[in-house]
């Protein structure tokens, strides 16, 4: 569990820093979806 974790965040820091950029972007815009809808 701890190895499959551990290759996510390889996979997620090896590409250029642009396309890491672009995940957190979409990572953050989920969460804020997120807790908008739990707030309403």
């Amino acid at each position: 569990m701890t190895n499959k974790f551990r290759s996510i965040i390889v996979v997620i820091l090896l590409p250029t820093p642009t396309l890491r950029l672009a995940i957190a972007i979409i990572l953050g815009f989920s969460i804020l979806f997120i807790a908008i809808y739990m707030i309403l």
